[in-house]
């Protein structure tokens, strides 16, 4: 979100400053949590799975970091991660090889 508000600043600058308001919004409304060194552990473990799993090429897998940045947040956090990003099966994937991840689409 904060790229998104940069990238705009210029051309939209009331855009920006309302999705900066959101960030903000955001972040005190809810508990942001960090990716620790216990979480980049869990990231390191789920990507080499997840590139064994779905056989893609180290390029392809660059594209998916921050999802599973986020997954290993999630498990590190014992928590349900609620998405409707699917379309490379990341969390069922991910779900296949790890007991402690679990996640919804709370728009199903």
């Amino acid at each position: 979100m904060e790229y998104g508000a940069r990238h705009i600043r210029d051309k939209y600058p009331e855009m920006a400053l309302e999705m900066k308001l959101a960030i903000q919004s955001i972040k005190d409304e809810f508990l942001i949590l960090n990716l620790t060194d216990e979480g980049a552990i869990i990231f390191a473990d789920i990507k080499e799975q997840y590139q064994t799993k779905k056989g893609v090429g180290k390029k392809a897998l660059i594209r998916h970091n921050v999802d599973l940045m986020i997954v290993a947040t999630a498990i590190e956090a014992g928590a349900i991660l609620v998405t409707n990003d699917t379309k490379d099966q990341i969390p069922e994937i991910i779900q296949s090889f790890r007991n402690d991840f679990d996640w919804e689409d709370w728009t199903k």
